[in-house]
Formats: structure tokens, sequence, C-alpha cells
């Protein structure tokens, strides 16, 4: 097994706008389930795990996130997406990629997942993997192509329309993906090639253009229980049925 990198970066920049006016006076992060953020359980989450430091890349309302990183200064830094409102979630990830050094996790800010989500990508031996659930039909899911390689499903596509794919699609995006430093550079290379002519990308354009230099790995959960938060509609369902199931996963 081996062991989790002890560098987290979050992106949690994005403006929340299918969120309507809650995300109008709260970033999609901070958003309560249970009685606790989503960024709040999830750093706990990667605190549990060993990681060491969790950089959070903000933009909309980054106050608000920056109050509560104040709280740990030794444990939590928040850098700024001055473009968020303007350019797509690859500038996020630029941000954040030139603000961490060596191995590192990257993660969406508006997710809630049980920590078996992290146990998984350390019991992956290859320095990069990217996190696959099963099908949840919850809406606006990125679907993962994938192409087998010994017996391992290496990341060929993502994409949230399903007629694009060229195979089956594996699962689903979760919006976890662990790198190692040769990685890192990887991506920052091709982030400036995509920016060049398209400065709306999204990071997930980034993370596909990389893996044909370094094969990524898909790490398989079948039955994760897990959930993104966009809209009011997602937030009802990760309320009431999906919130229910990870204080279920907890006790097992």
């Amino acid at each position: 097994m081996t062991e989790l990198p002890e560098t987290a970066l979050i992106l949690a920049a994005g403006q929340g706008i299918r969120l309507g006016k809650r995300g109008r006076v709260l970033p999609k992060a901070l958003v309560e389930i249970g009685g606790e953020t989503l960024i709040s359980r999830s750093v706990e989450h990667l605190r549990s795990a060993g990681v060491r430091k969790v950089v959070i890349v903000t933009g909309h309302l980054a106050s608000l996130i920056e109050d509560i990183a104040g709280q740990e200064p030794d444990f939590i830094r928040c850098v700024h997406n001055p473009n968020f409102a303007s350019n797509g979630s690859l500038e996020s990830l630029h941000v954040g990629l030139n603000n961490v050094t060596g191995p590192f996790l990257l993660l969406e800010s508006d997710i809630i997942y049980e920590h078996r989500a992290l146990e998984a990508l350390c019991s992956c031996p290859a320095p990069n993997a990217l996190l696959v659930s099963g099908m949840t039909g919850a809406g606006d899911e990125v679907f993962v192509d994938s192409f087998p390689v010994n017996g391992t499903n290496l990341l060929l596509g993502l994409t949230k329309m399903r007629n694009q794919l060229q195979n089956a699609p594996l699962g689903e995006l979760v919006g976890i993906f662990k790198g190692d430093d040769a990685m890192r550079h990887n991506l920052l290379v091709h982030i400036e090639e995509i920016h060049a002519v398209n400065d709306k990308a999204d990071y997930e354009t980034g993370l596909v253009r990389a893996s044909r230099d370094l094969p990524v790995p898909c790490v398989f959960l079948q039955d994760l229980v897990w959930a993104e938060i966009d809209d009011e509609d997602m937030l009802h369902r990760v309320r009431q049925d999906v919130y229910p199931k990870l204080l279920k996963a907890a006790i097992r």
C-alpha cells in the first residue's frame, strides 16, 4: 500500500451560479450538510488520512473561506485566483499547482464523500490515479472514458456528453485525483498550451491532456457513497438520500 501525498489542493473558486440565491451569498464549499460545511468535512478526511498541508484556491467570496483557513494557519493556506469570474477552473488548477511542490492530491470543493475514497487512492501503487465511482444518476455527471492495459483501466477522456465517449463509460468522475511531481510539471506545461487557445477550459481538460504523457490509472469504486452539489436539486438529494447513507457507511 502506498501513502497519500502530504499536500492536498482544493479548488474552491467557483461562483456557484446554479445555486441561485444561495450561491450569491455563499461559496459552494461552505454549504452545510449535517451541520458541517463541505470543505470542513473534506479537510477532516484529509487530516485523518495523513495529509499535512491543505492549499485552497479561492475566488468567489474568498474572504469567507479565508476566515476558516485562518483558524489553522499551520495546516491550511489559501491562494487566490483573481480570474475566477472570467476563466474556467483550469485557471484555478494553474494557480494551485504553482503553490505546491512534490506529490499532491487534487479535490473539488463541492463534493461530499466517504473516507474510503482516499483509502482507495492510497491502495493504488501508481503515483498518478483518478478516482471513479459507479453510476449515480444524480444529473450533470462527468463520464470517464478509459482503456484497459494489462488489467488496469487508464484514463482516456472525461466528458458530460456520453455520446462522445469512445467506449462504454467506466463510471463517473468523483473529483479526487492524486499526482506526483512529474505530473505537476506536466500539467503546468499543458495548462499553458490550453490557455493559449481557450482560457475558459475546465480542469478536467488539463487532466486528460496530461494523461497522454503520464498514464493515469482509474481507481474504480462501484458502490462509493458520494455526491456533488451544483444546484438546489442536488443539495436536496444529498440531504435526503446521500447523507444518511454516509452516516451508515461511517459506522460499518
